[in-house]
């Protein structure tokens, strides 16, 4: 999964996309916005800093309050 969007503002969370894509049954529900890609959900800003403090998610870009890691030397 990946995350591919923040809302910072409202019901504050990040838009994740799965590895699955959009094959139909895997989510279902309400789209966060319209034009959203099939297999994406969004995730509360809450769960997802509880999420992330496990240990085994790192990003690619800085994202603030996380520390940064370099993954290439």
């Amino acid at each position: 999964m990946a995350v591919i969007g923040v809302r910072d503002s409202g019901r504050k969370g990040v838009l994740i996309i799965n590895s699955w894509g959009g094959e139909p049954g895997w989510i279902s529900g309400p789209k966060a916005f319209p034009d959203t890609p099939e297999g994406t959900f969004m995730v509360d800003a809450r769960i997802f800093d509880q999420m992330a403090k496990q240990g085994d998610c790192f990003a690619l870009r800085g994202f603030h309050g996380y520390q940064q890691y370099k993954l290439w030397k």
